[in-house]
């Protein structure tokens, strides 16, 4: 019930937010764990109705939980060589080498869902419209995903029923953006899906599967993602640099954000010991469906993140970049990366 909204529209947390209730919309917000995402009758959520940066605050991230943007490791992330034999050239076995044959009939195998404008994808909704329970591959992944809430978040974590909600709006919609809004959740099954390629699959797929629905969230600019290597790991992104046919492809789920100043923090936090503070610069020059935009970018496209203050981009598994130039020198080391669209190629 404290989701609902009351005759004037507005939902508890509006209100509370409203009449600059600071304790009432902390409990509601990390005690109760509700709706953020809602709107009022004027189509604004709570977090636009905030006018103190006390209330603001309550909204974003805590801190114990803001690695989004940052890691301490390289391993979510590797280096494809379209040279076959040069794989035993790679300086510290971190990079993983395959053959053109495979790495083609993987993209080709990914293609029609990564061109949201394709023939295929602008046919397919007037030829099969969608209805709950009609889709086997909506059916499927919804029944895998509440598996996976119920191992990986429990019914005594706060964010359970929201991400209960979230699942059961995919299955009734076919739509990925309450799939990247529950990605977004702090729970561990984020945590999950990013430990390795292989968790990250299933989540991906069914973006994949429907990402003709966030077309217009195609982002196009710069982005940032801090991180904390030794010298060692910074190594391999110098050799990346040193062919042009050598790119880099991300294995799972990367949190970017348009806010170089928070990557950069993210980055400075992680660092210690011999870990050096990296900042890698996202350069997408064209619009790429991969990455996708989940802030508020006009009222027909509401912010699809729980943290609508962020700014991030969400990059997608299967991504590629060439890796133009490391700049280490700096008391924050700094990776450019350039999006590299591979089908491309492939056509060639």
């Amino acid at each position: 019930m404290i989701n609902c909204h009351e005759m004037n529209g507005s939902t508890a947390l509006h209100i509370s937010v409203e009449c600059g209730h600071i304790e009432i919309v902390r409990f509601l917000l990390h005690d109760y764990g509700v709706l953020r995402h809602l709107t009022d009758s004027q189509d604004r959520t709570a977090f636009e109705l905030a006018k103190t940066d006390e209330i603001r605050q309550l909204f974003h991230r805590l801190p114990i939980y803001g690695n989004r943007f940052c890691n301490e490791t390289i391993n979510s992330v590797q280096f494809t060589i379209k040279e076959f034999d040069e794989k035993n050239n790679v300086p510290s076995g971190r990079v993983e080498g395959h053959e053109n044959r495979r790495t083609i009939a993987d993209e080709k195998s990914h293609r029609l869902y990564q061109q949201p404008d394709s023939l295929f994808m602008r046919f397919s909704d007037k030829l099969m419209p969608y209805k709950a329970g009609n889709d086997e591959f909506i059916l499927k992944t919804w029944d895998v995903l509440l598996s996976l809430i119920d191992q990986y978040i429990g019914s005594t974590n706060k964010q359970y029923h929201k991400a209960k909600i979230l699942i059961k709006q995919y299955y009734e919609t076919g739509r990925p953006d309450s799939l990247i809004r529950l990605y977004t959740l702090e729970t561990p099954f984020y945590l999950h899906i990013n430990e390795k390629k292989e968790t990250s699959e299933c989540l991906a797929s069914a973006i994949y599967y429907s990402l003709r629905f966030l077309h217009p969230r195609a982002f196009t600019g710069l982005c940032y993602r801090g991180l904390s290597m030794t010298m060692e790991e910074l190594e391999d992104y110098q050799w990346a640099t040193r062919k042009t046919r050598r790119y880099l492809v991300t294995n799972t789920f990367c949190s970017a954000t348009r806010d170089i100043n928070l990557a950069q923090n993210f980055a400075e936090i992680r660092a210690f010991g011999q870990r050096k503070p990296v900042l890698i610069v996202f350069d997408f020059y064209s619009r790429c469906w991969t990455a996708i935009q989940l802030e508020k970018l006009s009222d027909k496209l509401p912010s699809i993140s729980e943290m609508e203050s962020e700014q991030e981009v969400l990059i997608l598994p299967r991504s590629t970049f060439h890796v133009e130039k490391v700049e280490s020198d700096s008391p924050i080391a700094t990776i450019y990366l350039t999006f590299y669209p591979l089908h491309q190629e492939i056509d060639d």
